[in-house]
């Protein structure tokens, strides 16, 4: 069960031929989103992106990816090993075992298609895309996933450092959303056989 932000985040790669290839990390308990634009997908890029990921937000318990190559290889596999995080694999293609992941990458993809259509600067688009949803309350957790994230609640352009003594999203989403979500998701995984990557 989850108990807190950054404990099992989803990663896949998402290809948008006309624009670039990149790196989509969600956190499963707070939704935070983090997307990287890639110059290659070899064994070392997730490895060299998830670095600069973890150098901010620490090392998660677990992730969860499809079978592509890069997240299968010996060298992945061995990174996330000596920093004690566990792989789970799902169905490559499979949209229900990774269906947070999928659902932000239509979210890109949208985004993408707009800013060309508007003959806009993809990059800034995109970036501005992956800001208002961290910094915008999810349906269903009803906080945003940056406040989730860094413990801090969300106002106007910057996160703000000021406490309220009322405020406790951890008890509130454990009961709302964690448990009724990853219990569905555990339960799947049984059920299509995902299985843990071998160390």
């Amino acid at each position: 069960m989850l108990e807190r932000a950054w404990q099992a985040i989803a990663i896949d790669f998402l290809s948008a031929k006309e624009f670039a290839t990149f790196q989509v990390v969600v956190d499963y308990y707070s939704r935070y989103l983090d997307v990287m634009e890639m110059k290659s997908t070899t064994a070392s890029s997730p490895i060299e992106a998830l670095a600069r990921i973890f150098k901010e937000h620490t090392y998660p318990e677990s992730i969860r990816s499809d079978n592509g190559p890069p997240f299968t290889s010996e060298q992945f596999s061995q990174y996330c090993a000596s920093r004690n995080i566990k792989l789970v694999k799902t169905i490559s293609y499979w949209l229900q075992m990774n269906g947070l992941v999928e659902r932000q990458n239509q979210g890109i993809l949208k985004t993408l298609r707009i800013s060309k259509a508007l003959k806009s600067d993809w990059r800034k688009s995109l970036d501005k895309y992956v800001y208002m949803y961290n910094t915008t309350p999810h349906s269903v957790t009803e906080k945003a996933p940056l406040e989730f994230l860094t413990g801090r609640p969300v106002e106007d352009l910057l996160p703000s450092l000021r406490t309220d003594l009322h405020w406790n999203r951890d008890e509130d989403i454990r009961e709302n959303d964690a448990i009724k979500n990853m219990q569905e998701m555990i339960y799947s995984d049984h059920r299509r056989h995902a299985k843990d990557s071998v160390s």
